[in-house]
């Protein structure tokens, strides 16, 4: 499931999530591109 969010609402969730996740632009089978919060102890 993708959420459509604005660059305003993006900003306000790396603010939220910044302590614990990074933010990685992934593609995925179906061809939408979104970003996805991904935890800062995973290796990419």
């Amino acid at each position: 499931m993708l959420f459509e969010i604005t660059d305003k609402e993006l900003i306000e969730t790396d603010k939220y999530e910044v302590s614990q996740y990074h933010r990685i632009l992934e593609t995925f089978d179906s061809g939408k591109r979104a970003w996805v919060y991904v935890a800062k102890n995973i290796a990419i």
